[in-house]
């Protein structure tokens, strides 16, 4: 029994969910950035892929990887939907 191997498989899925939910622009994911040490918030309507292990976000014209695993909240409409 690997409990990080459960908890790291509850948060794909939460992902995979609001990533194919019809509303998704209505989500938010908040994950800790290990550069600027504090925790950031995304739009879900910027999250065009989830490769391997990372979420890939395009916003301004540039491409930003996540590690799923640095997710800790998301939001829907501005309150809690899944949290790690």
């Amino acid at each position: 029994f690997n409990p990080a191997a459960n908890t790291e498989k509850l948060t794909h899925n939460a992902l995979y969910d609001m990533h194919r939910h019809p509303k998704k622009h209505e989500f938010n994911i908040r994950y800790y950035d290990n550069i600027t040490k504090k925790y950031l918030l995304f739009s879900a309507k910027h999250l065009k892929d989830i490769e391997n292990s990372f979420l890939v976000f395009h916003k301004d014209n540039q491409e930003y990887f996540v590690p799923s695993h640095r997710v800790k909240e998301i939001l829907h409409k501005g309150k809690s939907y899944w949290k790690s």
